[in-house]
């Protein structure tokens, strides 16, 4: 999702900037609009992550292959760095649910508690 579903305002690559790389561990994000809350795709995130550790690896071993030296090591690693903070927001998507397994594990939880 990239528009609010509510106002349909559009999510920018700017806005989706701010929200990823903000310092706090709260997935939730608000339109700026009208304020709906919409909540960082967990699936997303663990994917987002999962390349990025891949990244990270590949380009270790072709560090450890190629025997690059540190000067190099530093300038590939600050070049990838540079790739990394480009990508991750463009693969981040936008819920109205969190949609994690254990978020719906505890919402059915709370409904049969609840009845």
């Amino acid at each position: 999702m990239q528009n609010c579903q509510n106002c349909g305002h559009h999510f920018t690559f700017k806005d989706k900037s701010k929200m990823i790389w903000r310092i706090t561990f709260n997935n939730e994000v608000h339109c700026p609009d009208c304020g709906k809350t919409y909540y960082m795709s967990s699936k997303r995130i663990a994917l987002s992550y999962g390349l990025l550790l891949f990244i990270e690896f590949i380009f270790m071993l072709i560090a450890n292959l190629y025997e690059i030296g540190f000067m190099g090591f530093i300038i590939v690693l600050i070049f990838l760095l540079g790739i990394i903070i480009f990508i991750m927001p463009l693969t981040m998507k936008f819920v109205e649910e969190p949609d994690g397994l254990l978020d719906r594990q505890f919402r059915e939880m709370q409904k049969r508690t609840k009845k």
